[in-house]
């Protein structure tokens, strides 16, 4: 068998995968959209590499954009905020506190990206969290999850990111699934935590999991259908990210799958997972105050800006972007040693 080097995620990913499988890879090369290196897996029985029987847990399992995609979505995510920062006094008064707070002067430096776990530097591939396991995880759980899912690892998935939001805490992007990535999909926890499905096709049906309630007569979604299906545009601002037109600028997923782009100082990146429920929350409850404002339309695809606040709440201030367009993006599922 033979390994190339690569740089140091994705060398250890494959790490990963050789010390709990046997498995035949086969490089992937001339893909249209993802510049990185890519594997197939074919999935086989977990084996032990170590003579003392120990075996080597993941972090996390999840999708990985590429260096290329996760600079687009950076920018993206930049030109909205400093948008919204320069144009809505109630979002521009809502991060001034915060700077003051952490003694920070610079908006655009207030959310930081998140830190490589092991190396504690800016990570470079931004990525969607699919299941958390900690490395010293002494249950069956994550074992179980490899089983269930070893065959889908080295594939590229379509991501569609459908959302920002800034909080107290955190800033990130928001992930509809498609059917099949909910089925790799283990981090909503809440029992009324619904998945929302986007259905690229009839192949596969959308599975509920157990801790996930189906709330589809509640938030109807829209499917594009062949006939009505829209061209993907590109952008040349925007390398590998494609844009695509929704029914409309509220759509709430109903779902914690997220990309994490930025966390205010001291605040782990896990927080914004938190955080999203927390705007979920908000979303489908009657005591929650809101107030939009239009954005975007140039650089950025036009969009609402909801602000909420639950009442006689202080500190509950958050800001959601509900753009008029999707934006599609490939990464690859895999795991983080």
């Amino acid at each position: 068998m033979e390994i190339h080097i690569l740089t140091r995620k994705w060398s250890t990913l494959i790490l990963l995968i050789l010390l709990h499988h046997s498995i035949n890879f086969q490089s992937v090369s001339g893909s249209p959209h993802f510049d990185g290196p890519s594997v197939v897996a074919t999935f086989s029985e977990p084996v032990s590499h170590h003579d003392n029987n120990t075996s080597v847990e993941p972090l996390f399992y999840g999708w990985f954009f590429n260096e290329s995609i996760a600079e687009s979505i950076s920018i993206i995510g930049k030109k909205y905020f400093m948008e919204i920062y320069d144009t809505i006094p109630q979002f521009q008064t809502f991060v001034n506190d915060l700077m003051h707070e952490s003694n920070v002067t610079n908006p655009l430096e207030f959310y930081t990206k998140p830190l490589d776990p092991d190396t504690q530097l800016p990570d470079l591939h931004y990525h969607i969290t699919a299941k958390f396991c900690g490395r010293n995880d002494s249950s069956d759980q994550c074992t179980s999850y490899l089983h269930d899912i070893g065959q889908y690892l080295g594939r590229p998935y379509k991501m569609h990111l459908v959302g920002l939001f800034f909080t107290k805490n955190t800033y990130g992007i928001r992930i509809k699934l498609t059917a099949e990535e909910q089925k790799l999909f283990r981090e909503d926890t809440r029992e009324n935590s619904a998945q929302a499905v986007v259905e690229e096709t009839n192949e596969i049906d959308g599975i509920v999991l157990p801790n996930q309630e189906n709330h589809g007569f509640a938030y109807e979604p829209y499917y594009y259908t062949k006939k009505e299906q829209p061209e993907d545009l590109n952008h040349p601002f925007y390398p590998g990210i494609q844009f695509r037109p929704q029914k409309d600028n509220f759509h709430p997923t109903e779902s914690r799958a997220h990309t994490t782009l930025g966390c205010a100082p001291g605040i782990p990146a896990v927080q914004t997972g938190l955080d999203l429920i927390q705007i979920i929350d908000m979303e489908v409850s009657s005591f929650a105050y809101h107030q939009d404002f239009i954005v975007g339309g140039k650089d950025v695809p036009e969009a609402t800006l909801r602000q909420y606040k639950v009442y006689d709440e202080p500190g509950t201030v958050v800001f959601v972007v509900y753009p008029s367009e999707q934006m599609i993006a490939e990464a690859i599922f895999n795991a983080y040693l």
